[in-house]
């Protein structure tokens, strides 16, 4: 499957199909696929809080997760989740989706994002193409991508970071904006 961003995003707007539901989550799979799966086929589609609105988890510097953030991880896309230290034996994890907020100047907040994907074990080796989007409703106000992060086949977790500007008024707005991230893997 190439990834074109124009064609991809322009299908996914015409085929989502909600299939499973969490607090303060939506997921969505750009092909049909059964109602309640939590494996999907790429490309995947999560739409959760975007916990940087949140100032009260600010810190200075210090990496955070919400819970929805650690939920991510229980869905896969083509065997590939979005979380890390996986702990097969009792099988927990943790977020894989974290965020780091500093203030910068008074009207502007800078936000690094960190992304984990996992890879597993005995599947093919992965390139993970994440787009993530702030939302504000259904408009896209922000995007930005990671990767492609490559990841092997043995349990394989790697990691990429954005960091982006944000005014700080669009951080304090109500209702907040959501994420969106679309998740590609590919045959690497």
């Amino acid at each position: 499957m190439k990834f074109h961003a124009v064609s991809l995003v322009g299908r996914l707007l015409t085929i989502f199909t909600v299939v499973s539901t969490l607090p303060a989550q939506e997921v969505k799979q750009g092909t049909f696929g059964e109602a309640g799966s939590i494996e999907f086929t790429s490309p995947m589609i999560l739409k959760t809080v975007f916990a940087a609105t949140d100032r009260s988890l600010w810190g200075k510097g210090d990496w955070f997760a919400v819970d929805e953030y650690r939920n991510l991880g229980k869905f896969t896309c083509d065997g590939v989740s979005i979380r890390r230290h996986y702990r097969h034996r009792h099988e927990t994890w943790d977020a894989g989706l974290e965020v780091s907020v500093r203030s910068k100047i008074s009207d502007t907040v800078q936000v690094r994002t960190r992304i984990t994907v996992r890879n597993a074990e005995h599947n093919n080796d992965k390139a993970v193409t994440i787009l993530m989007e702030i939302l504000d409703g259904d408009q896209v106000i922000r995007t930005a991508t990671f990767g492609p992060i490559k990841a092997e086949d043995d349990g394989d977790e790697r990691s990429d970071t954005i960091t982006q500007l944000f005014p700080s008024e669009l951080l304090a707005k109500q209702p907040p904006p959501t994420l969106r991230l679309t998740v590609v893997a590919k045959d690497d």
